[in-house]
């Protein structure tokens, strides 16, 4: 592997690492509140429901 490619693998994976540690706080702040894990929930069927592969059963 070039030294270019092994530096853009490098920055896609910190890239990845950054989001990810914000998606976890971003949950982690949400599940705290009173109803956190309601709308964590509630999000969640939203998002299922615009998916076209998604049937109700």
């Amino acid at each position: 592997m070039s030294s270019q490619g092994a530096t853009a693998s490098s920055s896609g994976e910190a890239e990845a690492v950054t989001t990810l540690y914000r998606l976890l706080r971003e949950y982690f702040d949400l599940r705290t509140q009173s109803d956190g894990l309601a709308v964590i929930f509630k999000n969640y069927r939203s998002r299922l429901a615009n998916q076209a592969w998604y049937q109700v059963g």
